[in-house]
């Protein structure tokens, strides 16, 4: 009995699945990825695309494209991102972006939905993701946003620019707050709190918060 389209299965359910080889995008990679205790994957069955996701209850859910089954696979990843973002920043559900941790794990994503598209990169430190989560604002910025009319798009252009220049401000300012951490002894040995805190414009008390790694730092 063939497998029935867009309902989510029980992936032992499906026969031969296993036997089914992985699908492989227009560059010829593998759709497979494992992130959160969880293994996200595409099989070329023979009754068609077929997205795994594996969990302690394995599901399955076949396509009747491929260009179906691929927007599932990296919705998914992408769901699971948001769902945990450190950060998220966008114009609607169809326009935005976040970057987060893996849950349980130390490796870092961008996640993101383009006029309804979705992606996703791994990234090995906060720095990267969060500089990939800027550039995909960027250019979904210089890029035309589905709003339905030509003001209300550039409206959303714009923000979103502004977005992306915020997220690479967050980078910015935890590495500024790295950099003060360092240089924390010696400017009480030489006496420069007060001076450093005036160059920074910015107050004493705020200072030490900073040496204290409550204010900019990585969140």
């Amino acid at each position: 009995m063939p497998v029935p389209f867009d309902q989510v299965l029980p992936a032992g359910d499906i026969p031969d699945l296993e036997d089914a080889p992985l699908w492989r995008d227009t560059r010829g990679r593998p759709l497979h990825r494992q992130w959160g205790g969880a293994t996200y994957e595409v099989r070329n069955h023979l009754d068609g695309p077929i997205v795994v996701c594996r969990t302690a209850e394995p599901t399955a859910t076949n396509y009747p494209l491929a260009q179906e089954a691929e927007l599932a696979f990296h919705r998914a990843l992408a769901d699971t991102v948001f769902a945990d973002a450190a950060v998220s920043k966008g114009w609607d559900t169809d326009n935005r972006a976040a970057a987060g941790a893996e849950p349980g794990g130390d490796r870092w994503a961008a996640a993101w939905v383009s006029n309804g598209v979705p992606g996703f990169s791994e990234h090995d430190t906060w720095d990267a993701a969060h500089r990939a989560m800027a550039e995909r604002l960027d250019e979904m910025a210089g890029g035309l946003v589905l709003t339905g009319d030509t003001l209300t798009a550039q409206i959303a252009s714009a923000h979103l620019r502004r977005c992306a220049n915020q997220v690479r401000d967050v980078v910015l300012t935890a590495e500024l707050g790295d950099a003060v951490r360092r240089g924390k002894a010696w400017m009480k040995e030489e006496r420069l709190v007060k001076q450093i805190a005036t160059g920074l414009d910015i107050n004493r008390r705020f200072l030490y918060r900073v040496f204290d790694g409550t204010e900019w730092r990585r969140r």
